[in-house]
């Protein structure tokens, strides 16, 4: 009786084959991936900010006295008299932020703070103004822009052209 062996298996030269295939994927997709964590980045430092600004005129309305949003490089605070009620102070190093007070679109500096009243509208002094979340040096990655009017209401708009340099 004669019997025949047969292997099963891959070979080298396939698994290497195999092996170089999954790297090029990986390799072309890496940096596909590197702009989605970074749009993230961007949408949640937004998304952040309007929170506190919707917490911020809530709390003012509620309490029947002005609250007050402590903007600083870092993130900021949100703060009733004494009472802190919200920081942020762990803004992303990568996610920068610039404002706009009037319909130029060009950067300026931002408000150290902007006060709700106890009727939810922005101080006196205080000016509707926008602050654009942006990764500097990226094209790649949405701008997100949040805004404020006169009647304290704070909304999110997407860069519709890609270019941070001129706003949402």
């Amino acid at each position: 009786m004669n019997q025949v062996f047969r292997q099963s298996g891959f070979t080298l030269i396939e698994l290497m084959v195999a092996v170089a295939v999954a790297g090029a994927i990986v390799a072309y997709g890496l940096p596909m991936l590197q702009d989605v964590v970074l749009n993230q980045r961007v949408r949640t430092s937004a998304s952040d900010f309007h929170t506190a600004l919707l917490l911020a005129r809530s709390e003012a309305i509620k309490r029947g006295s002005s609250v007050d949003i402590d903007i600083n490089t870092d993130g900021w605070e949100v703060a009733s008299g004494a009472t802190v009620l919200l920081t942020k102070d762990d803004l992303h190093a990568t996610v920068d932020f610039a404002c706009s007070t009037d319909a130029d679109t060009s950067p300026e500096t931002c408000p150290s703070s902007i006060s709700y009243t106890r009727t939810g509208r922005l101080d006196v002094g205080d000016n509707p103004f926008e602050i654009r979340f942006f990764i500097t040096g990226n094209s790649n990655t949405l701008s997100r822009c949040v805004g404020i009017t006169l009647s304290g209401i704070a909304n999110v708009t997407l860069d519709s052209d890609g270019n941070p340099a001129n706003g949402c």
